[in-house]
């Protein structure tokens, strides 16, 4: 849950801040992916009937951190289409691992306990999802101000990449009629803006990985399900 709900939250809030995405653009990026969560999801439970629940989590946990360290690639010029097909990856990565964290979960609750255990699951699984959202936005705006700090450390009046930057932005005020005492401030404003642009598709980065983490660590109870079902 903490994984899932943290890139439903993520993926679109990147497309909005960074890319300038509007908010329905935002949310078709997610479409296709609950497209085929839909699809997979009939085929994931017929698998969980046929497999031991620990393989398709390994799988499913596998595959979405793989996913998530994609994620943590993109940036301002990524397309729509590579953005709405990683998160195909992590719908079809859960899709493989819900069904069988289910069964997994409910087949060691007795037969009279199966509702109550049932819930105790989905309120787990919600409760995961909220602390993933809140996570990632604390993530997000503690490593934005890091990287902010550190970007602008590295920005110096000597001559480089930043003052010629800084060269052609005021010649484009000037150009434009923007006379020469105020081309300077706008034209630091516009590198502060950049600058934080920056730091903050870092961030994003950061909480990708971030979940690539956790999906990571999740592998460790899924084997030692694995492990003791085997001896069962």
């Amino acid at each position: 849950g903490l994984g899932n709900f943290a890139t439903n939250y993520s993926i679109p809030l990147f497309t909005q801040t960074i890319q300038g995405y509007t908010a329905t653009k935002a949310g078709l990026v997610l479409v296709p992916a609950g497209l085929l969560l839909v699809m997979m999801m009939q085929a994931s439970g017929r698998l969980a009937d046929a497999v031991p629940p620990h393989w398709p989590i390994i799988v499913g946990c596998s595959t979405f951190a793989v996913a998530a360290m994609a994620l943590a690639t993109i940036d301002v010029n990524t397309g729509f289409v590579t953005v709405a097909l990683l998160a195909m990856w992590t719908r079809g990565s859960m899709s493989l691992i819900s069904p069988n964290m289910g069964k997994a979960a409910l087949s060691a609750v007795p037969a009279d306990k199966i509702a109550q255990g049932a819930g105790t699951f989905n309120f787990f699984r919600q409760m995961g999802g909220a602390f993933g959202v809140n996570l990632t936005a604390v993530t997000i705006e503690m490593r934005t101000a890091y990287h902010a700090d550190f970007l602008t450390a590295t920005q110096t009046n000597a001559k480089g990449p930043t003052a010629e930057m800084l060269d052609k932005v005021r010649d484009l005020l000037n150009a434009g009629g923007v006379p020469a005492p105020a081309d300077g401030a706008m034209a630091l404003d516009f590198l502060g803006r950049v600058l934080y642009a920056q730091a903050n598709t870092f961030a994003f980065h950061d909480s990708f990985r971030q979940v690539a983490l956790i999906f990571a660590l999740t592998l460790i109870p899924a084997i030692v399900l694995g492990r003791s079902r085997s001896k069962e």
